[in-house]
């Protein structure tokens, strides 16, 4: 699985590292996104050099780039159900994420967290809703929170 980040995708507040002799910066997404800034960006945050720890200490803004399942849309979640039910579950979901999230991710205006899809799913199954959970899409990405 590819590692590359979309430099799209980083949010505009994210915390950059330049320090070149941390021992955990290959397993790091603040310095594989340093890597990435383009040549026409020309303000980033980033972190404190003279706060960085020492040589061999473990870093406290670690960051782990590792890829996550994350799902976009939920245009057809309440499709194969008695309508009862799908206004019940959609009244749960609103009252969970509030009207305009909810609308966001069903407007594919915004990517569903692996936490999200796991609180969506919780949902389903409090209503004794026993199908798999499915979402439109799904893409592998990096947390940037």
């Amino acid at each position: 699985m590819s590692k590359e980040i979309n430099y799209n995708l980083v949010p505009v507040n994210f915390m950059y590292c330049t320090n070149d002799n941390c021992l955990q910066q290959t397993n790091c997404l603040r310095k594989l996104a340093t890597q990435t800034i383009p040549t026409n960006r020309l303000i980033i945050n980033t972190l404190n050099p003279l706060a960085y720890p020492k040589d061999g200490i473990a870093c406290s803004q670690f960051k782990e780039n590792v890829l996550q399942k994350y799902a976009l849309g939920i245009t057809h979640l309440l499709d194969n159900m008695p309508h009862v039910l799908a206004i019940e579950i959609k009244t749960k979901l609103i009252a969970h994420f509030g009207k305009n999230m909810y609308y966001r991710m069903k407007r594919k205006e915004r990517y569903i967290t692996p936490k999200e899809q796991k609180d969506i799913t919780k949902i389903f199954r409090s209503k004794n809703y026993t199908q798999e959970v499915v979402f439109d899409e799904y893409y592998n990405l990096f947390d940037w929170e």
